[in-house]
């Protein structure tokens, strides 16, 4: 089974600044980033991006005047072009969901949904 991680809103802005947006420079990135990026362009991960993240992401760009649409196109057709990137779409009920019953006061509300995700996806309840 192919190991799936789940970007945070540091990480998933270091990756469409390398992947998507080519405006930073592969090389000079932090290890674990270049780690991720390899891993998944060799098909042996599978990148996940909370929804959430994505569009806080794609605002700061569009406030920019940059085309968010083409943007978008280039997302959703990463894994017909190099490794698996999934976008995981986060509905009411499971935000209420932790919110209610599992929320880490210590951490965001950002790093809490990246932190369940990650539990979630390697069967920790």
């Amino acid at each position: 089974m192919m190991r799936q991680y789940c970007l945070s809103r540091e990480e998933l802005a270091r990756f469409l600044e390398i992947v998507v947006f080519g405006t930073a420079n592969f090389q000079t990135e932090e290890e674990q980033i270049r780690l991720l990026i390899e891993e998944w362009e060799s098909w042996n991960l599978e990148l996940v991006c909370l929804a959430t993240l994505l569009s806080q992401s794609l605002d700061k760009q569009q406030n920019q005047d940059v085309d968010v649409y083409n943007i978008l196109k280039r997302i959703y057709t990463l894994s017909d072009e190099k490794g698996l990137f999934f976008v995981e779409e986060i509905d009411e009920r499971f935000i209420e969901y932790m919110l209610q019953d599992i929320r880490n006061d210590n951490l965001s509300i950002e790093d809490n949904l990246v932190e369940i995700w990650r539990n979630l996806s390697e069967r920790k309840y």
